[in-house]
């Protein structure tokens, strides 16, 4: 089986807000809260671009999708809710209409 992943929203935005890794994620999360607006804007662009990214993946060959957010876990549950899993949820409902014989690994290490 062919697996075919991406990094999550926030992930990427973490890693682009913060520069690289982090040990708390302090710049990232400061963002979020400082300007929600632009957060979702900035979101919904990197929402956009993996959706056509894992469409590109099953056009390969890919016959599993999964979606790494490696940094959920530095989130409350509401911002969680608020900043992350609206955009899981759309890139996985959209590849799945369009792809509905691709199967999605899920899995979480969330602490909620």
């Amino acid at each position: 089986m062919i697996l075919g992943f991406c990094g999550a929203p926030w992930t990427l935005m973490s890693y682009m807000i913060e520069g690289g890794g982090s040990k708390t994620f302090a710049k990232a999360k400061a963002w979020l809260y400082k300007w929600p607006e632009a957060s979702h804007k900035l979101m919904r662009i990197l929402t956009d671009v993996l959706v056509i990214y894992l469409d590109a993946q099953v056009k390969a060959g890919a016959q599993l999708l999964q979606v790494f957010d490696s940094w959920a876990g530095e989130l409350s549950p509401h911002a969680f809710r608020t900043f992350a899993l609206p955009y899981l949820k759309e890139i996985a409902e959209t590849t799945k209409q369009k792809h509905p014989q691709v199967r999605y690994l899920y899995g979480s290490t969330l602490p909620f």
